[in-house]
């Protein structure tokens, strides 16, 4: 360690109290305040499990930001099993500690908290009160305040204890939290209050119930983002319609790999495929928020797009649809539709890209045509591969977004051809 900048003797100190973990826990009793964040951080960074899950039991704060230490955590998977098995041990006690103030343990890396630094003694820490720092106390939220109100009415848990987290629900592979949520919802345990900007579905979800029992803690107008990745069917997707339908505020929604229901492939019954699908896309009407629609190889859509796009109540910014078959009233239907009228990115590429160019040419939809080639002309790579398969109608309109663009080395390629 150079010279010039020598261990503070608290650092000393709190390293030297780290090597007895068992007279390091007995020491919280009496431990200030003010010497517990600097405590915790060498926890973490020593990588002292059994004190991190004991100080999460007499956090003497409102909340704790375990999510902005992960970056200079060694062993992140590790050091959260600790916190929330310090959290499983607070949620089944009738009463807290004495010391424990915790409300709220924030999961979420990136929350441009200042909480550790001002602790660190990056700032002065003299004249500071656990109160003061409003900041590292109250949970991040977009939410109005009129929509809290709602949702504390809804979920009587969020009076109790609060995890600040995006969501991954991967049930082949589960990461520390989801493991731990499984377990106690299998063992019928209390579940924290769960506030999520992200939720993310990975592949096939098995189990429903369980998943179900997770999402009902999930304050869901809290929800800004959702990725369904993997091989649903309009059933799987109606599950989860009713949990998508109270995202208020969701501003991106992304489906990719999903299929039409049916019982034998090839042979669905168009009905029940349109029975579902009316289900599902009523559910979207109240996501006027919506901003961004992916849709990756979504086969539900198949001949059916103008079902989805029908129910959306705002106008979308971006809008990718590639990999799916699209018959000619979707594309007549998506140069028309109200939700299409302010968009700033489209995306239409896949094996039929020219010919759905073509087709929407012939329509007069300059305008999105337009739009869908600038979008791909933002990969120049992709589109000076694919030049010997544009359509002779489209070199023109190509050349010039490509020209107007400064895409010099398309301008280059197409001059070739």
């Amino acid at each position: 360690m150079s010279s010039r900048n020598p261990p503070r003797l608290l650092d000393l100190a709190i390293q030297s109290v780290l090597q007895d973990e068992a007279a390091a826990i007995d020491a919280l009793e009496w431990l200030p305040t003010q010497l517990f964040p600097p405590l915790f951080m060498a926890a973490v960074v020593g990588e002292h499990r059994e004190t991190i899950k004991a100080m999460v039991g007499v956090w003497p704060f409102l909340k704790l930001p375990l999510g902005a230490l992960m970056e200079d955590c060694p062993s992140p998977p590790d050091v959260l099993k600790a916190a929330l098995d310090g959290l499983a041990i607070l949620l089944s006690q009738k009463g807290k500690h004495r010391r424990c103030k915790l409300k709220v343990l924030d999961l979420q890396v990136n929350t441009g908290t200042n909480f550790w630094k001002v602790w660190a003694g990056a700032e002065s820490t003299a004249s500071m009160t656990p109160s003061e720092d409003a900041e590292s106390t109250q949970p991040h939220t977009q939410i109005p305040k009129e929509d809290k109100s709602r949702s504390v009415e809804k979920h009587p848990a969020l009076a109790g204890m609060t995890v600040l987290t995006d969501l991954c629900l991967q049930e082949d592979i589960p990461d520390e939290l989801l493991t731990f949520l499984i377990e106690r919802v299998k063992q019928r345990k209390d579940l924290p209050h769960l506030c999520c900007r992200k939720i993310k579905f990975i592949w096939n979800v098995a189990h429903l119930s369980i998943l179900g029992e997770i999402l009902n803690m999930v304050q869901l107008d809290s929800v800004q983002e959702v990725r369904l990745l993997g091989s649903w069917d309009l059933q799987r997707l109606n599950w989860f319609a009713p949990y998508l339908a109270q995202m208020i505020h969701l501003h991106t929604l992304i489906l990719s790999e999903c299929t039409l229901y049916c019982i034998v492939p090839g042979e669905e019954d168009k009905d029940e495929v349109q029975k579902l699908l009316q289900q599902f896309t009523s559910r979207l009407l109240s996501l006027d928020q919506l901003q961004t629609l992916i849709l990756h190889s979504a086969r539900f859509l198949d001949n059916h797009l103008y079902q989805l796009l029908r129910s959306l109540q705002g106008p979308l910014d971006t809008l990718h649809i590639s990999h799916s078959s699209l018959m000619d009233h979707d594309l007549t239907y998506l140069s028309s539709c109200p939700c299409t009228s302010h968009l700033k990115s489209l995306d239409l590429s896949g094996d039929c890209f020219g010919s759905r160019m073509m087709s929407m040419r012939r329509r007069n939809a300059r305008r999105i045509v337009d739009l869908a080639i600038q979008t791909v002309l933002r990969n120049e790579t992709s589109v000076i591969a694919a030049l010997e398969w544009l359509p002779t109608e489209l070199f023109l309109p190509f050349f010039m977004e490509a020209v107007v663009g400064g895409h010099t080395e398309i301008v280059k390629a197409m001059r070739i051809q």
